[in-house]
């Protein structure tokens, strides 16, 4: 079984369409600024509106990931704006199954 695999700036989405539509999964990232998506993500995400309304996305996994410097960054409400995005898209959202991380103050165990 083949496999590909296209990694696509968020800058370059507009002349990628035909790439995203294709692929069985579409893989979200976005850096957490200021308890948000990037600019240039939400950008991204206003676009993909008319996808939605054809329903081209339907039944595709869509898993997500999220960065932020602060150990309580936000990240929850990036996480829940990817969420929308791959439910109003009719993507199938997926975790990691990771267990949440003991997150302290300090570096040491």
């Amino acid at each position: 079984m083949e496999q590909d695999a296209a990694l696509i700036p968020v800058e370059d989405f507009e002349e990628n369409w035909d790439v995203i539509d294709a692929a069985d999964a579409i893989i979200f990232g976005s850096p957490t600024y200021f308890g948000s998506a990037s600019a240039q993500f939400k950008a991204f995400l206003d676009a993909t509106s008319a996808r939605g309304f054809e329903a081209r996305w339907s039944n595709k996994l869509a898993p997500s990931f999220t960065v932020s410097t602060g150990m309580s960054g936000d990240q929850l409400a990036t996480l829940q704006q990817i969420n929308h995005l791959a439910l109003q898209n009719g993507t199938i959202w997926v975790g990691l199954g990771l267990a949440p991380e003991n997150n302290t103050s300090t570096d040491s165990p």
